[in-house]
């Protein structure tokens, strides 16, 4: 019985001792101008936070380790921008202002399964590097939260091959690609709410990724508003776009022109487009004035089609938006696949019959619909995605693709 009673005494005074010292306490890491950013991240450890002061850090960023903050003194005072040298980075950084991953093999090898979690990048601004201004590779459950990203030559923000990423009261501007952007993300249950996204190739661009909530964005000014995209050249990818809400949003005045090149048509005037993608949601929004400025593939405020290569956009609903203004029609359907269109406030569609009839932003009434297998061809092939291609070829040029494209 002794040997039994000095046991338990000794367990109950560990456990006492446990108690008292608890969970180590997270770091701050504090950086003022003239410090480097990556040293104070390559010190830090899960539940740090680095701290930026205010002030302009040139300079190029990579976060390796789980559960870092990453946090500015504000996005008009904290702002990260290309130095003229870039420091070294895992090759799938290149290009990159905060880079987030712990992947260093070849990109153009299978993608690795998503590890890197709980990273969060909040309160700053970047701006001016040659891919994208935040960029996550394999992660999960991210965070970005009131971060200005600005004049990149790719993507403001962007997660490839990632989960659970939640993306809020950011602001996107300026960017040749996208203003955000989430693919290649079989499990993407991403929430991105709260955006502004304006004067990008494509305000918000989700493509071969599934499950998530677009909700309250601003995207207005772009060349493509929203895109819901499956690549036309991958048929049978893996992450095929699909199950995806997008609702209250306001998707008005894409009508800057985006010229064409070597990586895709030209585009302008485009609001929200459905291309190859299905049971994707779109509810409550306000899609206006969407009118081409340039040459463009096609134009239109709610567009939905199917590449002759892609599988066909289908099982999508389209309901209880409301979109006036755009050209030539303000929903344009190819008549592919059965999709449902119900109590929408517009003024033309092609088909016909699309539109509940009245003006402005009311009460949503009526139950105009239309379905169907065969449908219309109509003005489909004008409402092409064009500059959705764009993003692929350029990530997959600059070797950032987890996989051959």
């Amino acid at each position: 019985m002794r040997v039994k009673t000095i046991l338990v005494a000794a367990s109950l005074a560990g456990f006492a001792m446990l108690l008292v010292a608890g969970p180590a306490a997270a770091d701050v890491i504090k950086v003022s101008p003239g410090e480097s950013i990556q040293t104070a991240i390559d010190q830090a450890g899960p539940g740090d936070t680095v701290k930026v002061a205010p002030g302009t850090y040139q300079e190029n960023v990579q976060i390796k380790t789980d559960g870092i903050t990453l946090k500015g003194a504000g996005s008009d005072q904290t702002l990260i921008e290309a130095a003229a040298t870039p420091a070294a980075v895992d090759p799938i950084c290149e290009g990159t202002g905060i880079c987030v991953t712990d992947f260093a093999g070849d990109p153009s090898g299978p993608p690795p399964t998503p590890s890197l979690s709980d990273v969060r990048i909040k309160d700053l601004a970047v701006t001016g590097f040659g891919f994208s201004g935040v960029f996550f590779f394999a992660t999960v459950d991210q965070r970005v939260s009131h971060v200005l990203a600005k004049d990149n030559d790719g993507y403001g923000i962007a997660a490839f091959n990632t989960s659970g990423g939640e993306y809020r009261d950011n602001v996107a501007s300026n960017n040749g690609e996208a203003g955000l952007y989430v693919g290649d993300s079989p499990e993407a249950n991403a929430d991105v709410h709260d955006n502004e996204a304006y004067g990008n190739g494509i305000g918000l661009f989700f493509r071969d990724a599934a499950h998530g909530v677009v909700e309250d964005n601003q995207s207005h000014d772009n060349c493509i508003g929203v895109l819901f995209l499956d690549t036309p050249d991958d048929p049978t990818a893996p992450t095929p776009n699909s199950d995806w809400v997008a609702r209250d949003n306001e998707v008005n005045h894409n009508n800057k022109a985006c010229p064409a090149g070597d990586e895709g048509d030209a585009t302008s005037g485009l609001g929200i487009v459905i291309n190859g993608a299905h049971a994707i949601t779109l509810v409550g929004n306000t899609v206006n004035d969407n009118q081409p400025s340039g040459p463009t593939v096609g134009s239109g405020g709610i567009v939905i089609l199917s590449d002759p290569d892609s599988p066909v956009s289908t099982d999508n609903v389209v309901k209880h938006n409301s979109a006036f203004g755009n050209l030539p029609d303000d929903i344009l359907w190819d008549g592919q696949g059965t999709n449902t269109f119900t109590d929408n406030r517009c003024e033309t569609s092609e088909p016909a019959g699309l539109c509940v009839s009245g003006h402005g932003h009311g009460h949503h009434g009526g139950h105009g619909h239309g379905h169907g297998d065969d449908g219309h061809g109509g003005k489909g092939d004008h409402g092409h995605g064009g500059k959705g291609d764009r993003g692929k070829n350029h990530h997959k040029h600059h070797g950032k693709h987890g996989h051959d494209d």
